[in-house]
């Protein structure tokens, strides 16, 4: 049951949009331009890196609070927690090498991946700690819920909007599951590929099966509440600007409760870089 969940609104999601992505780009070895509305290249883009896992400390306080009704003292706690979180993977984040200088070696890359999945599991965990039972399942099924819709392609917005039955959940979390798994593997394959735009679109091809299959599942009424949702969920492009161009990102902390961006700034909703992001696949 997604229960309160159910309710999230435009700006919770905006908030959720930002913050999915916390340590996620960091650990995934990103740099901008990563996860959007719906993906991490946005509603119909496919994602560019190891699927990263949406986590309690990712959350914003307003939309975990917006989840599961903390109490006072709960927001206190959940607040310390997060603001830990922040200085110590900023901390545990490699320096951006100046223009024209060496980026850090894979090793240093990975031990700093290593890091801050540690940081991300242990500041979860003492969220999750805090909560009652009854908070800890309906926390669960919101993360869950964000994580196949992201695999799949669908925005944060239709999460308890589309009012799916217990099948249709299975099925897309099945379909879900299962692009996420093709994609890690093409990307674990292709680390060191010379040409990078075509395992792009090798992603792409595992993100559009993905979200036909994940359609086929819906109702035509729910496609047609999707197909609004998605279109929603894409920011409007500037006048005259070329297609893909979209505004530039809010500035720093824009978002009472928001929990920090990702490193190289918040989602753009630009077209996908290749994987790893326009720095290569060892950039941050």
């Amino acid at each position: 049951m997604m229960r309160r969940s159910q309710k999230v609104g435009t700006g919770i999601v905006i908030a959720l949009l930002a913050a999915t992505s916390l340590g996620a780009a960091i650990a995934q070895g990103r740099g901008p331009g990563g996860a959007g509305p719906g993906g991490p290249g946005g509603p119909g883009r496919p994602p560019m890196g190891p699927p990263p896992q949406i986590t309690a400390v990712s959350l914003p306080l307003n939309v975990l609070d917006e989840a599961v009704t903390l109490t006072a003292s709960q927001k206190t706690s959940v607040t310390s927690i997060q603001e830990e979180f922040r200085t110590a993977m900023q901390a545990a984040r490699p320096p951006r090498p100046e223009a024209g200088a060496d980026r850090p070696d894979r090793a240093t890359m990975d031990a700093a991946r290593t890091k801050v999945k540690a940081l991300d599991d242990a500041a979860s965990a003492k969220i999750v700690a805090l909560l009652t039972s009854d908070q800890r399942t309906t926390l669960t099924a919101l993360l869950q819920t964000l994580q196949d819709y992201r695999a799949v392609g669908f925005p944060p917005q239709a999460a308890g909007k589309l009012n799916l039955t217990a099948a249709q959940t299975a099925s897309i979390h099945t379909i879900a599951a299962k692009a996420d798994a093709d994609t890690k593997a093409l990307l674990d394959a292709s680390k060191d590929a010379s040409d990078p735009r075509a395992i792009h679109e090798q992603a792409r091809t595992i993100h559009d099966a993905a979200q036909a299959a994940a359609k086929a599942v819906l109702t035509d009424a729910q496609k047609t509440q999707l197909d609004t949702l998605m279109k929603e969920a894409r920011p409007p492009r500037p006048e005259g600007a070329p297609d893909g161009m979209q505004p530039p990102p809010p500035p720093d902390g824009a978002g009472e409760g928001m929990a920090p961006p990702p490193p190289g700034g918040p989602d753009d909703g630009a077209p996908p870089p290749p994987p790893g992001g326009p720095e290569g696949p060892d950039g941050f």
